[in-house]
């Protein structure tokens, strides 16, 4: 049997894998107990960074906003 890598598991959660890779995977999780676990602490992170805040703070908005607005009063004065 092909060992099945972190990186498989990876691929394999974001539907990455080739339809070959996908059966042997899915195979594999079915079987070794401890390869299923890996897979789901990789489905735990990804539903974590999928739940991330995707937008950036009101603060970093506002300091961008505050340097474009001298960065455009330095050149109006040149």
């Amino acid at each position: 049997m092909t060992e099945i890598t972190q990186e498989d598991l990876l691929r394999y959660a974001y539907g990455e894998t080739s339809s070959q890779k996908t059966a042997l995977i899915k195979e594999a999780l079915e079987r070794d107990f401890e390869l299923r676990a890996s897979f789901e602490n990789i489905r735990a992170m990804q539903r974590r960074l999928d739940e991330e805040v995707s937008a950036p703070s009101i603060d970093v908005i506002e300091r961008i906003m505050d340097y474009a607005s001298r960065k455009q009063k330095k050149v109006e004065i040149h």
